[in-house]
């Protein structure tokens, strides 16, 4: 069983606070949808601390490695591999950083 929703997939998981993985997640499927449609760089519209930034950038750079099994952030779908960098935001408050995420390749 899949732990993720994916509508191209017509599967879906169940989670133990009973909310649809589409509702639980939308943020990162809104987000990853916006990317897909301009098919360059896209700024995630959160900011996040250094740590966190790194984390999610590297989640969403080897999930097409781990088989989306243990993949953090949902929406990413079956082939699909991104790259994902991060990097403190210019002119913002000490240690806000911004995650920018481009879709590579659709099997």
């Amino acid at each position: 069983m899949l732990d993720h929703f994916d509508p191209d997939d017509d599967h879906t998981s169940s989670h133990p606070d009973g909310l649809p993985d589409d509702v639980r997640h939308s943020f990162w499927r809104r987000t990853l949808a916006a990317a897909r449609r301009t098919n360059d760089w896209h700024r995630v519209e959160k900011l996040y601390t250094r740590k966190t930034a790194a984390q999610v950038a590297s989640d969403i750079r080897r999930a097409h490695l781990d088989g989306r099994r243990k993949v953090r952030v949902r929406g990413i779908r079956r082939g699909e591999q991104w790259e994902a960098r991060w990097n403190p935001v210019k002119g913002g408050a000490e240690g806000d950083c911004e995650v920018w995420i481009r879709r590579v390749t659709q099997y």
